[in-house]
């Protein structure tokens, strides 16, 4: 090799026909692979363009701020695009993100708005376009933002799928013809493509070798990486796409929610211009470096994410996990808000109780930080006390749903006799009513609690496809019905307490499952219980704290009975775990079938005779 020497060689380059250089768009040279014979090939070659150095604006620059007002005509698409141009221009060199996960890899914003202006140039050589839909599946990654922005710039459509809820085949085929997904969710969405999402034409695949893949016939398969040789000048065009992005639905199910671009803005927009408030060190606008742990399909860590990118700040991701009980995962988060001086944290119910339980206050500098703000199941008082005291933070309990965002929050305030934390005053021009159970309208006085409903210009469009569903779940053309039971104090507070299917309604009373829950798990044996209902009775399923003590049926109905809340529990069942989301929910769907599991188990080991 010492000896070669490429001078000597004629090297010949084939330009196609149909690629305009010009504008940096390269059409699609393959055919429709449904149009194939099995036995066919076709030979695609792909022209390689030039960088050019004069980067295109993605749009209009922004003045001074770097923020845009939409309140005349919110965009989603047009803020985000919009601010990210602005922060190519005058802030090139501003790191904008820092994956955490495997190897360090930080990203500019010069670097995140070419590379994303590359993969638009790369996709729509392969025939993605404006209004298309387009699946995208992986776990966090810079590369998942990447393609998460081109999909904006080409106009298409993001449909951010759960990983979950890939692994389950909870998908339904909503007319998606793209898929973007990463090595470990490949083999799922190549078989799904073929059952179930036949719609799918292509899928690219971010694999670091691509020869490791097994191939198919039935979809064209495309190295998620090749974007790297396409240029970066790409000629951004208006359109008039009313959709901005469509989310996964409840694991339970396979929903699809429809957000407008208006609606997708004010979901990232009011309530976080809100925290960022909030925020009191470090005021240099910015200056700041925000963590995301949960997965980017969630509506909330993308709003997050949004934000963060158009205030031109640096957002670190990291991995995701559904164990939210592990150490290995709170020593990293923690160790990340030590060196980044993160201010603001966006945890679960159970993440807390692990901070208290491991005193990691007392390993780990956390005194960056300023918010905890919880999304997702309900923080005990007991909790919030503890929380607050070790770590010294404002705590937030907020009221969220895939289909409105974030409609209300409120502030812990340790005087408060519930013991549950309130979800505070509904935000923006979000409209928040009780009503009755049954189907109407009318709403319930202060104090009584019912059904929650909403209104406002962030609750999402429609339910993708399930005309049943959005007919069931709608009080005419103004109401949402959010199926979650809930009451308004008479300070005009909004407080949840679960879900309407999950609550309790045996022995004559009616209760929901998650207060009896957040109640028992302040008993001194508890680590973690589950509340199911069996007919008219009350079984408990419990993670223990010493696994040779079990509580007593007396014990866990007294402390009930200590906060007004009079029901006999029937039995109780030792678990090894209880499923739960990575917003910390019990997925309850899968509780009767451990109930039944561990039952058996506890009778056949009370029949076995021992001969030892």
């Amino acid at each position: 090799m010492a000896d070669f020497n490429i001078d000597q060689y004629e090297i010949t380059v084939t330009l196609d026909e149909d690629c305009d250089n010009e504008k940096g768009t390269i059409k699609p040279m393959y055919p429709d692979l449904k149009n194939c014979e099995n036995e066919q090939t076709t030979e695609c070659t792909v022209t390689l363009e030039p960088d050019d150095c004069d980067q295109n604006d993605m749009s209009s620059e922004i003045p001074g701020s770097g923020t845009t007002d939409s309140s005349v005509n919110p965009n989603l698409r047009e803020w985000l695009l919009s601010n990210l141009s602005y922060h190519r221009i005058h802030n090139p060199a501003k790191i904008a993100l820092i994956e955490e996960i495997s190897e360090v890899r930080c990203v500019t914003y010069e670097e995140l708005v070419d590379c994303s202006k590359r993969i638009a140039n790369f996709m729509s050589h392969h025939g993605v376009k404006s209004g298309d839909r387009v699946l995208m599946c992986m776990e966090n990654n810079v590369e998942y933002v990447f393609y998460q922005i081109a999909t904006f710039l080409l106009g298409a459509i993001p449909v951010l799928i759960n990983p979950c809820h890939l692994a389950a085949e909870k998908l339904a085929d909503i007319g998606c013809t793209t898929a973007i997904v990463d090595f470990e969710h490949y083999g799922h969405v190549l078989r799904t493509s073929e059952s179930v999402l036949q719609s799918i034409q292509r899928v690219f695949v971010l694999a670091e070798d691509i020869a490791t893949l097994s191939l198919a016939r039935h979809v064209w398969i495309i190295d998620g990486f090749g974007f790297l040789s396409f240029s970066s000048d790409f000629e951004y065009q208006d359109n008039n796409i009313d959709c901005s992005m469509i989310l996964p639905g409840s694991l339970e199910t396979n929903q699809y929610v429809y957000h407008t671009q208006n609606s997708g803005f004010s979901q990232c927009h009011d309530y976080f211009e809100k925290l960022f408030s909030m925020l009191k060190k470090n005021e240099t606008v910015g200056s700041k470096n925000h963590l995301i742990t949960d997965g980017l399909h969630c509506h909330d860590s993308l709003a997050y994410l949004f934000t963060i990118l158009t205030k031109g700040e640096t957002c670190i991701i990291a991995e995701t996990t559904l164990d939210v009980w592990r150490a290995s995962l709170l020593d990293r988060i923690s160790g990340i808000i030590e060196q980044y001086n993160v201010s603001l944290l966006f945890s679960n119910s159970q993440l807390l109780k692990c901070f208290i339980k491991y005193e990691v206050h007392k390993i780990y500098d956390l005194s960056s930080l300023e918010i905890i703000a919880n999304h997702g199941a309900v923080v005990s008082v007991s909790t919030g006390k503890k929380i607050k005291e070790i770590l010294n933070v404002i705590l937030l309990q907020a009221y969220s749903g895939t289909e409105f965002g974030v409609a209300s929050f409120g502030i812990f305030n340790e005087e408060n006799e519930k013991n549950l934390l309130n979800c505070g005053h509904s935000i923006s021009d979000m409209q928040i009513k009780v009503v009755a159970h049954m189907e109407t309208d009318k709403e319930m006085e202060q104090g009584k609690w019912g059904q929650v409903i909403l209104s406002g210009q962030q609750l999402f469009k429609e339910y993708v496809g399930n005309d049943d569903l959005n007919k069931n779940r709608k009080f005419g053309k103004a109401w949402f019905k959010t199926g979650d039971f809930g009451m308004i104090d008479k300070n005009n507070q909004l407080h949840i307490e679960g879900a309407l299917e999950d609550l309790i309604t045996a022995q004559g009373k009616e209760i929901s499952s998650e207060r009896m829950e957040t109640i028992l798990c302040d008993h001194k044996l508890v680590y973690d219980i589950v509340v199911m209902q069996k007919e008219q009775q009350v079984w408990c399923g419990v993670l223990l704290n010493d696994e040779n003590k079990v509580p007593t049926t007396e014990s866990l109905e007294k402390l009930l009975k200590k906060h007004k809340v009079p029901f006999a529990i029937h039995k109780i069942i030792v678990f090894d775990f209880i499923p739960r989301s990575e917003k910390g929910k019990i997925i309850r769907s899968e509780i009767p079938y451990l109930m039944k599991e561990q039952e058996e188990s506890l009778t056949l080991n009370e029949t076995t005779e021992s001969y030892i």
